[in-house]
């Protein structure tokens, strides 16, 4: 019997982490602004995946932003089994 080797290609798992976690940010919009994925930074170290996003300034303060990621954070580990923190991009 042969054996079939499938490539998963990184972008395409990248993409799929998006997918997953842009429907949590845009539920939790500050405003009429979701905090933004800047999808070109976003990476995996060891089981942990690092998602940049930024939202636009003045619309929150700090402690409140970061705040409602690290809630967001949380309720992606329990829905969705990931690991994911968010890292504010600039």
């Amino acid at each position: 019997m042969a054996t079939m080797t499938v490539k998963i290609e990184p972008e395409s798992i990248a993409q799929e982490i998006v997918a997953r976690v842009r429907p949590y940010l845009e539920r939790s919009s500050i405003g009429d602004t979701a905090p933004e994925i800047v999808e070109d930074a976003l990476h995996l170290e060891e089981d942990w995946w690092y998602v940049p996003v930024r939202v636009q300034p003045g619309e929150i303060r700090a402690y409140q932003y970061y705040d409602m990621l690290t809630d967001i954070e949380d309720e992606i580990k329990e829905q969705e089994h990931l690991k994911v923190l968010f890292v504010p991009a600039g």
